[in-house]
């Protein structure tokens, strides 16, 4: 297997599209990690924080995994950014309940407990933009 060869997967095999989704949640999320540290170091509740830093990232989340991870050619922007919000606050919500567990009740610090969170969070979430936001059959 050559690079191209696995170049051309990567960019075209459907199979490939929780990888290319991977990639982008990975980029979107070191710029959400990062947004996220800064307010733990001026001192924002971390609930808040998770939440601001989440929009940021939900927005590159969506812009990418438009372009990138599904290739997306819907015409109604509007109605699929509706379906990736509902979805987005519904993993915000498990990240939210997620953190609560780890920091408040199992005392892991912040910073890990977000890892983890975002982690339990991924699969979920990436099987309902496949099923809803990116599907073509609903959104056309």
């Amino acid at each position: 297997m050559n690079l191209n060869s696995v170049k051309e997967y990567i960019v075209n095999s459907k199979s490939a599209q929780m990888i290319r989704f991977g990639a982008v949640a990975g980029f979107s999320s070191i710029f959400e990690f990062g947004a996220f540290y800064l307010f733990l170091l001026a001192n924002i509740h971390y609930q808040i924080a998770l939440v601001i830093s989440f929009t940021f990232g939900s927005t590159l989340r969506y812009l990418w995994s438009r372009k990138y991870a599904f290739k997306s050619q819907a015409k109604r922007v509007k109605t699929q950014y509706s379906a990736f919000l509902g979805i987005s606050v519904f993993d915000l919500l498990i990240n939210m309940f997620s953190m609560y567990v780890l920091v408040e009740l199992l005392l892991i610090g912040p910073m890990w407990s977000r890892l983890l969170a975002g982690t339990v969070a991924f699969i979920i979430v990436y099987i309902l933009h496949k099923k809803i936001s990116f599907n073509s059959n609903l959104i056309k």
